[in-house]
């Protein structure tokens, strides 16, 4: 550090001269002036004041290391950091879940079979081929009717419905095929020629007691394929069926709507004694 110089002596104050006298105050006069104020002394002079030493030098400043700039951040970038992380454990287990299970291969052993350690690709549902369904045996619908008085469209009355009750019951489970105009000769021919099919019969009488609403009777005989034998027979009933109410024929009256519910009730009677749908 710099050494201070030492000040100098101050010099002696010089003395202050005598007060003059104050002059009396009379009594009931005027005042007497005031004596002048004798003059005052000369002021020494001060002294003089000691030099300063001289100031020692300064130290080296070190040198000032690089300055980085500042880079803005951008008040966005912490979230979508946040995300990527959070991302990356989900995406790394969700393919983790993907990756099959090697199994660890050993040298085999000689003399003792090994079952294969190779890993089975899992069959993919949507590439499976589809097996078809086999469907059971068929039906051969033949209607008919051997009386002159009973007009064609009350037979196609009865088939139609019968033909449409057996397609809602079977569902494509079992194929159906019609023919019309037949009787039972001609049913009893196409049962014996048929492998696979059952022929039914629907043939139509006249009421002559007059115990149907309808005027008529549908009655019905089923034959086995190859053998024609009868497996069995009946007579439909003009029962409203319970699942549905179907809808008649446009310009339809009360006798075709009762045939159409007689075809119906035929297809279900044939449906059960056949065992294919409960």
């Amino acid at each position: 550090m710099a050494t201070i110089g030492i000040l100098g002596r101050i010099g002696p104050i010089g003395r202050i001269g005598p007060l003059g006298r104050i002059g009396r105050i009379g009594r009931t006069g005027p005042r007497s002036p005031t004596g002048p104020i004798g003059p005052t002394g000369p002021i020494g002079p001060i002294g003089s004041i000691g030099s300063t030493g001289p100031i020692g030098p300064t130290g080296p400043i070190g040198p000032i290391g690089p300055i980085r700039p500042r880079i803005p951040i951008h008040p966005r970038i912490p979230i979508l950091f946040l995300f990527v992380v959070i991302l990356i454990p989900v995406t790394v287990f969700g393919q983790s879940g993907r990756r099959q299970k090697r199994a660890e291969a050993e040298p085999p052993v000689q003399g003792v079979n090994r079952p294969e350690t190779r890993t089975q690709p899992e069959p993919d549902p949507e590439f499976e081929e589809k097996v078809p369904q086999k469907k059971g045996p068929g039906l051969l619908l033949m209607s008919g009717t051997a009386e002159v008085m009973i007009p064609l469209f009350m037979v196609d009355a009865v088939t139609q419905a019968c033909q449409e009750e057996f397609r809602d019951l079977l569902r494509g489970d079992h194929d159906l095929r019609q023919e019309r105009n037949q009787n039972r000769s001609d049913a009893i021919k196409a049962a014996k020629t048929e492998d696979n099919y059952f022929v039914l019969l629907l043939e139509l009488e006249a009421d002559r007691l007059g115990t149907s609403r309808t005027g008529v009777e549908v009655r019905y005989t089923i034959f086995e394929p190859k053998t024609a034998k009868v497996v069995g027979s009946g007579m439909g009933f003009p029962t409203q069926p319970n699942s549905r109410v179907p809808v008649p024929p446009i310009g339809a009256n009360s006798q075709l709507i009762l045939l159409d519910w007689v075809g119906r009730d035929i297809a279900r009677q044939v449906v059960r004694r056949l065992g294919w749908r409960v």
